[in-house]
């Protein structure tokens, strides 16, 4: 039985819906109506291109909604720590030296690249220098191994010879 509204209570608010998330009050969020508009078109697209397989099962609905939800910001950081700066601009230079700079030696190349990679490089002692230059060749190093093992694919144990 649902009780009769009484003259006493507070008529309901005025304005946007409101939603309740965990104590907090938040204002729901109102389309524009250029993108409305936009996403009724596309979605009539969808239904006159591809109708009749929607129509055979309501998972692709379901489905193009999530596909459509992936592509659209803000996309989820990637998995693992974030890149250092230093070694990602490092490797990018260090790519476009090796096809600007064909017969250069490796050393030289990387002193070119020590100055541009290494924040506060020209301000350091040599010692700092030194470590500093360390590192990032390290660092570039284990980067670059890292890549590489992520891109080999395994052999199966099944497709190796043994021999008698």
């Amino acid at each position: 039985m649902i009780p009769a509204r009484s003259k006493d209570l507070a008529p309901a608010p005025a304005g946007p819906p409101q939603i309740q998330d965990c104590g907090a009050t938040r204002t729901r969020a109102e389309l524009p109506r250029a993108m409305r508009k936009e996403l009724a078109t596309f979605a009539r697209k969808l239904k006159r291109d591809h109708g009749a397989l929607f129509a055979t099962d309501p998972i692709y609905r379901e489905r193009a909604g999530q596909f459509l939800t992936a592509l659209l910001p803000p996309k989820p950081r990637r998995r693992g720590r974030p890149g250092r700066p230093d070694v990602t601009t490092a490797i990018r230079l260090l790519r476009q030296f090796r096809r600007q700079y064909t017969d250069e030696r490796p050393t030289q190349r990387w002193k070119r690249i020590y100055p541009q990679a290494i924040p506060g490089y020209g301000a350091m002692t040599d010692i700092e220098q030194n470590d500093a230059r360390q590192q990032l060749r390290e660092r570039v190093r284990w980067r670059q191994r890292a890549t590489k093992k992520q891109r080999l694919p395994t052999i199966p144990k099944a497709s190796v010879r043994e021999n008698p």
